[in-house]
């Protein structure tokens, strides 16, 4: 469910389209990867098989393996060719993978992409490092193959050597909290979805509100949460054990003031 995030659904969308490299930036929970995930769903066919999505983030052999993959499911001709001649496994492509080295893989990813009209994504968990930056360097810069990056930040902090890349607001679009207005709707929407409209009241949806910090995945994890059965009392929600564990869960209480306080 994307809500919200109209205004940066537009411009994620319109820089794809422009060939415009991108950096997404906001905290944990703000939606990143979904916008990324619906953004793509909605281009036109041929421009979605041109994007190479990749999540790792470390090593860099796992991350070259993951972007030739995708060349490989885009049928690019030169790896496609490749792994043609040089395997014949019923398994060919992870045969493949698991025979190259990072120097050579990283050679056939600089020659297809040069090759071919490709947009590379970026999702990770975490920075990425010094050698894969400089292949986006590489990407970014020869305006070739733009790239698209998530991160926690827009300094080095946040995105590490990659902030280098996204140097200036034209290039960077940040996701903070939803709107109390989008952060409601949400809500209802996810409390339909999980089936909480009958055990939760209004004091469970302040609760949310509050503690989600208007973030769309932390209201989406609130509300899953709160589905679960140790959570109903006699078709009612236990609000204030769903508060204990809900802090628990963040590390803003230890165990033992937890379970203190349920008892």
């Amino acid at each position: 469910m994307l809500i919200g995030r109209e205004t940066e659904f537009s411009r994620l969308r319109s820089a794809i389209l422009a060939r415009e490299s991108l950096l997404l930036w906001g905290p944990p929970a703000s939606g990143k990867s979904a916008l990324m995930r619906e953004v793509l769903a909605s281009l036109p066919d041929e421009i979605r098989r041109s994007c190479l999505v990749c999540y790792s983030a470390s090593p860099p052999h796992a991350v070259w393996a993951e972007l030739l993959r995708a060349l490989a499911h885009a049928r690019d001709p030169l790896v496609s060719d490749r792994i043609r001649t040089e395997t014949r496994s019923p398994l060919g492509l992870d045969a493949w993978l698991g025979q190259q080295t990072s120097l050579r893989m990283r050679g056939l990813l600089h020659r297809a992409t040069r090759a071919g009209e490709y947009l590379v994504f970026f999702d990770p968990s975490h920075s990425l490092s010094d050698g894969i930056y400089r292949t986006l360097q590489l990407w970014c810069w020869s305006r070739k193959t733009p790239v698209y990056l998530s991160a926690r930040g827009s300094d080095a902090q946040g995105a590490g050597k990659c902030s280098r890349l996204f140097w200036h607001d034209g290039l960077r679009l940040p996701l903070g909290p939803l709107s109390r207005a989008a952060a409601e709707t949400l809500l209802a929407l996810c409390m339909e979805r999980f089936e909480l409209g009958e055990v939760a009241g209004d004091e469970f949806r302040e609760f949310a509100l509050v503690k989600s910090g208007l973030l769309p995945g932390v209201v989406v994890r609130i509300c899953a949460l709160a589905a679960l059965p140790q959570y109903r009392s006699h078709g009612r929600l236990k609000l204030h054990t769903l508060a204990a564990d809900w802090l628990l869960e963040r590390g803003l209480i230890s165990s033992g003031c937890g379970e203190g306080g349920r008892g």
